[in-house]
């Protein structure tokens, strides 16, 4: 895995949305989707690769797409607070250097709120 990406959308309906999903699930090694129009993805492809693969299903206004790539591990800096079950993908896999929490960390995990 060599990065991740944030992939925003706005302005779609629930058959782009079922539709972009199934690319993110076809075309990404690991994903985040606990926002409706939001999926952070694990990918070695560029933002212009998934932007080219997406936009078919975003053709014109009101919908709108936006794909970055997000820092490389030691310049990643997040934020989040609720039910640490929408948040900890994450923790596990983004913020955590190359995936998955070290067994000598359990208590992070139970944090309510979190920020690194």
């Amino acid at each position: 895995m060599s990065g991740f990406l944030i992939i925003l959308l706005a302005g779609i309906d629930e058959t782009q949305r079922t539709l972009i999903h199934a690319q993110v699930k076809k075309n990404a090694e690991e994903w985040w989707h606990e926002m409706p129009d939001v999926w952070i993805v694990a990918s070695d492809e560029s933002p212009q690769a998934w932007r080219e693969r997406l936009k078919v299903f975003v053709p014109n206004a009101p919908g709108f797409l936006l794909v970055f790539m997000l820092p490389a591990e030691g310049g990643r800096k997040w934020a989040t607070s609720g039910l640490k079950s929408k948040w900890k993908w994450v923790l596990d896999e983004y913020a955590t250097p190359n995936g998955r929490l070290p067994a000598n960390k359990p208590a992070e995990l139970e944090q309510k709120e979190a920020r690194f």
